[in-house]
């Protein structure tokens, strides 16, 4: 019987931002995270990557990490403030 191939990895931030969102939606909130931070780490002005982390930060009641988040998204894109609603 041969193993099941294991997923690569997410490289890229479309790859990471694409995992972290199966990750959320799923309930595997520290998962999304550790993609998020990658994500973040690369492109700090990605405020799609800190609007999730918001909402991550959100469902485990981490609210000030939360909150931090969700203000820099919506000072990098406005229309964030919207989604957050």
């Amino acid at each position: 019987m041969a193993a099941t191939p294991k997923a690569a990895a997410p490289q890229t931030v479309q790859e990471r931002l694409y995992a972290s969102t199966l990750a959320l939606n799923g309930g595997r909130y520290d998962e999304a995270i550790s993609h998020l931070r990658l994500v973040r780490d690369e492109d700090p002005d990605n405020d799609h990557a800190l609007y999730m982390l918001a909402v991550a930060h959100a469902q485990r009641g981490e609210h000030a990490e939360s909150i931090a988040h969700l203000e820099r998204a919506i000072a990098l894109n406005p229309e964030n403030r919207a989604l957050a609603r």
